[in-house]
């Protein structure tokens, strides 16, 4: 997205250790990308040479237009602002729902080109855990307007659910937690949440809104583990200095909704992780588990670092043999 500055049949000469053989001995008119960085790297060397700044620009003004100069630093600096704005808006979680999905009459479509009959469902049962999850789940509300039946649960990190985002009129729940250590709140409202997709009606829809930060906000102990366990195994594997996947293979085997323990039907997640695998983003709730206890007694064995202590309940959890995953047939985008 940045603009190049390029024209090599222009480029300014400056000092005998800058300047371009066969050009003119003129002032700066356009800058070229490699003349960029050299000037880049005068500066930075005329500022360690210089008593100050002030004089800096003043021999740099000397030499060449500084007039030419701001312009191109002005330019360059209001394109990193369009790109950086650029982005903030590609991630935010309204846009990119609705730029996966709409509605035309009773039907919900996806972008895929996967369609739900909205009339045919008795009710939309609408759950959602993650920094964005309030957000994400105004943001389904809508698209799938006032005259369907609606209800369900949020669980969001503490202060980062607005006004709006409140959806108590829909009959929305939304339970705000503690992150990235995991809290009491929101153990419990973990339970509410898988409770209503596990007894939920046959005909009912159930939509999952999951964004970075679920890993702690959606957190279901299971194998008798309590929340003070979850919070010493979760503090240990932060400061272990492991990577994402190796992080949440742990974590899968010791609560109830990770690694597909939850069975909605469409769930939407925006991705806080590097190449978008849907398998560790949040623990991949809604996705088919593809570690085992197996898998992660290893990793602790083999790459636990030996200055820290792994907590010994969960320890003792992964050195038992997982069940074999059960197939989450929920769609997932």
């Amino acid at each position: 997205g940045l603009r190049i500055i390029e024209n090599p049949g222009r480029v300014f000469r400056g000092p005998p250790s800058l300047s371009t053989p066969g050009l003119t001995n003129s002032r700066l008119d356009i800058l070229t990308t490699e003349s960029m960085k050299r000037m880049i790297l005068t500066l930075f060397a005329l500022r360690r040479s210089l008593p100050s700044p002030r004089l800096t620009r003043h021999w740099f003004c000397s030499t060449y237009s500084c007039s030419a100069v701001d312009k191109k630093v002005a330019t360059m600096k209001e394109d990193c602002r369009e790109i950086i704005k650029a982005a903030i808006r590609a991630v935010d979680p309204k846009t990119a729902i609705h730029q996966h999905v709409s509605r035309s009459n009773s039907l919900l479509k996806i972008k895929d080109g996967q369609t739900f009959d909205l009339d045919s469902y008795s009710e939309v049962i609408l759950v959602s855990f993650g920094k964005a999850s309030a957000a994400m789940a105004a943001a389904v509300l809508e698209v799938i307007g006032d005259d369907t039946k609606t209800r369900g649960l949020v669980i969001c990190k503490d202060g980062y659910v607005t006004d709006h985002e409140l959806l108590s009129s829909r009959n929305i729940q939304v339970y705000e937690a503690s992150h990235p250590l995991p809290d009491e709140r929101g153990v419990r409202a973990s339970h509410k949440l898988l409770d209503l997709v596990n007894t939920r009606p046959t005909d009912s829809l159930a939509v999952a809104c999951i964004s970075g930060g679920g890993s702690s906000l959606f957190c279901t102990p299971a194998h008798n583990l309590t929340l003070d366990d979850m919070q010493a195994t979760n503090l240990a594997l932060l400061q272990s200095g492991w990577g994402i996947h190796e992080v949440n293979t742990v974590r899968k085997q010791l609560e109830l909704g990770k690694g597909g323990g939850l069975s909605t039907d469409i769930a939407f997640i925006l991705s806080d992780v590097l190449g978008d695998p849907l398998h560790l983003i949040a623990c991949g709730p809604t996705v088919t588990a593809s570690t085992t206890s197996e898998d992660a007694w290893k990793l602790i064995q083999e790459r636990w670092p030996s200055h820290l202590e792994f907590p010994a309940k969960a320890w003792q959890v992964l050195q038992k043999p997982s069940k074999k995953a059960e197939f989450n047939k929920c769609r997932n985008y």
